[in-house]
């Protein structure tokens, strides 16, 4: 975060597809925000800047339907993200405290990943509006509210 004097300066770039019939509407905002250095982040922000990217909930919803995950069996069951993508992302939720990750030793060194109790929390917080979303727009072959049905 850029600091300027005593405070610090946050952007943020939202970037929101709408789809019609006929059109798809992008709406994007750069919000500017500034902060003085004794003032606390929001945790509802981090919570929306996380649950908006496109892998983190279903990084979250695959290890919570299959349990302890292998990196080589989230890529098998991740379809379409890369093996960057998916380090940044056991990366970020591990920084969060919403995985654990769990070294085992061996010849070859495996890692497994599972939820912490407030990645549990969370998943079950989110399934309501994921349901939700899925009864709206039934249509819709999303991966992450497939992962979440069972299917």
């Amino acid at each position: 975060m850029p600091q300027t004097g005593s405070f610090a300066i946050s952007h943020h770039l939202l970037l929101r597809r709408y789809y019609t019939n006929e059109s798809i509407y992008t709406i994007r905002c750069i919000v500017t925000r500034m902060h003085t250095h004794q003032e606390l982040e929001c945790p509802f922000e981090d919570l929306l800047a996380l649950v908006c990217k496109k892998w983190p909930l279903l990084v979250m919803a695959t290890v919570g339907k299959k349990g302890e995950r292998r990196f080589v069996e989230l890529m098998s069951d991740l379809e379409g993200i890369s093996p960057r993508s998916l380090s940044q992302v056991l990366g970020e939720l591990t920084g969060l405290n919403l995985l654990v990750r769990k070294d085992y030793r061996g010849i070859p060194p495996r890692v497994g990943y599972s939820l912490t109790k407030q990645g549990k929390e969370l998943t079950r917080a989110v399934r309501p509006l994921l349901e939700w979303a899925s009864e709206m727009r039934p249509e819709k072959d999303c991966p992450i509210l497939k992962t979440i049905r069972g299917s």
